[in-house]
């Protein structure tokens, strides 16, 4: 195995070339598979890089960690090998192979769960487009959501700036006019009242709201973010 490489910055690092030489693979296929794993840390603090003169990338550098798990998630055997190459350089042991491989491991699954929940909610704000109805207030939406205080949802919105209470009623900020809110006039007790009647983007935009936790909740939520009409899916 080559010596280790000091970058830019003259920390060690493990180069992909040396990466490749250890698990058999291609050079430009454990560049791939570098830029997959750690999208956000290429070309930065973490993972430097070297250019050929045309501009191609010739190998990437990793920092212990990252070397360590790139090996716990493309071939978990060679764990122990890479554990005792760095012991050797005199650095302060990382954790365990066993370790590092439960820790790529809980990665993977946070990343499942996340991908999960993303396509829930996206699937709620889809039924929401497909189900919405035109007319109906901030309150009356707010039904729909599990907890949420109803009588309190606009002072709240006017709080966050996006209602206006006048004698007449509630009524759009200049802000969220024809945006999230459109006013509305309606003959009561034979005088005309104001309300603000929700637009679909307004009603996604509460939706995330509620999400956030900014919206009033009940004494008695029992703190699961719901859409009702929708729990049994």
């Amino acid at each position: 195995m080559t010596d280790l490489i000091l970058t830019q910055n003259e920390s060690v690092t493990m180069s992909s070339i040396q990466l490749a030489e250890m698990l058999g693979y291609e050079k430009k296929e454990v560049n791939k598979k570098i830029r997959a794993m750690f999208p956000e840390k290429i070309d930065g603090e973490i993972i430097s890089l070297t250019l050929r003169a045309n501009n191609q990338i010739d190998s990437y550098h990793l920092p212990e960690l990252e070397s360590k798990m790139f090996v716990a998630k493309h071939d978990i055997e060679y764990l122990e090998v890479i554990t005792k190459y760095w012991i050797n350089k005199d650095k302060t042991a990382l954790p365990s192979p066993t370790q590092l491989a439960l820790m790529v491991i809980e990665s993977e699954k946070q990343k499942e769960i996340l991908n999960l929940e993303v396509s829930r909610l996206q699937g709620v704000c889809n039924t929401i487009t497909a189900q919405f109805a035109p007319g109906v207030t901030a309150p009356k939406f707010c039904k729909q959501l599990n907890g949420v205080n109803t009588q309190q949802v606009n002072n709240t919105l006017i709080g966050m700036g996006v209602l206006l209470r006048r004698k007449d009623g509630y009524v759009p900020s200049s802000y969220s006019r024809d945006r999230y809110f459109i006013e509305r006039q309606e003959e009561h007790n034979e005088k005309l009242r104001a309300h603000s009647e929700l637009t679909l983007v307004g009603a996604k935009w509460l939706y995330r709201a509620y999400l956030s936790n900014k919206l009033p909740m009940k004494n008695d939520w029992d703190g699961k973010f719901v859409h009702v009409v929708f729990k049994g899916e």
